[in-house]
């Protein structure tokens, strides 16, 4: 969604107080004000004084560097740039500034990561109803996982907690369990690129798994110990693994059940 096409939705911070207004738009029907407050909340990171930039607008801030994170091919977005998009048009409305990207960087460190867990996990899961177009194969959810790497700031603890790739940048490997059709996300796992492959990552995603998914994976998944943990949840009906020269159907039920090559 380009940044000017989003609409303007008022933020307001605890004692229903004017907080910087965010332009998130559709975001702010799926994720309400209600919901960041409640998960601030449960994370107990309200701000215990009136600040320029309350726990509320930060979330929305963070979201919005997601939101507007392809908006620009050669890098992401700065902090100013996101935040004066979100404000777009608005600020003057209550005659607000733009924070400079050393208070918003501060403010991110005083939310710090646990809101953003507890919103992921209250958002995530799948959306496609029954007979909903791309989400549904022999009457079976369409999910898939697939993984990719992520930059890093470029720190000294970032190094050494991600490890770096051959050029000598942090970065994290995240993967992601998706529903096809759809593209909601199930789940997701990361870790160091150096310290998690993609087949250790998937191992971590096998409890998202649920009765009535047909789960696809690429070449990079093969082996019978992977498909085993993945019969073993007793929550699959097929695994479909591509191993270049052709896609195989595996059906994890039992160790007797014979792979058919479709």
């Amino acid at each position: 969604m380009p940044a000017h096409s989003v609409m303007s939705a008022s933020v307001r911070s605890a004692g229903d107080r004017p907080a910087y207004p965010a332009g998130l738009g559709v975001l702010t029907c799926e994720v309400g004000p209600d919901l960041v407050n409640e998960v601030i909340e449960v994370a107990g990171c309200r701000e215990k004084r009136r600040r320029l930039l309350p726990a509320q607008a930060v979330v929305y801030f963070v979201l919005g560097l997601c939101l507007f994170s392809g908006a620009d091919s050669a890098a992401p977005p700065g902090y100013r740039s996101v935040m004066r998009w979100l404000t777009n048009e608005v600020r003057h409305l209550h005659g607000l500034v733009l924070p400079t990207s050393s208070a918003l960087t501060r403010a991110r460190q005083r939310l710090g990561a646990r809101p953003l867990e507890l919103l992921f996990d209250l958002r995530r899961g799948a959306l496609a109803g029954a007979g909903a177009p791309g989400a549904f194969a022999f009457g079976l959810r369409l999910v898939a996982w697939d993984g990719t790497g992520l930059d890093a700031a470029d720190t000294p603890a970032n190094a050494e907690a991600f490890g770096v790739t051959q050029g000598g940048n942090p970065q994290v490997r995240l993967l992601a369990l998706t529903e096809c059709g759809t593209r909601a996300l199930i789940d997701a796992v990361f870790d160091g690129v150096a310290k998690a492959s993609e087949q250790v990552l998937a191992r971590r995603l096998l409890a998202s798994l649920t009765p009535g998914m047909l789960l696809l994976a690429d070449r990079n998944f093969p082996g019978y110990e992977l498909w085993g943990l993945a019969a073993a949840t007793g929550r699959l009906s097929r695994v479909p693994w591509n191993f270049g020269g052709g896609p195989m159907i595996v059906r994890p039920r039992s160790r007797s059940d014979h792979d058919s090559r479709c």
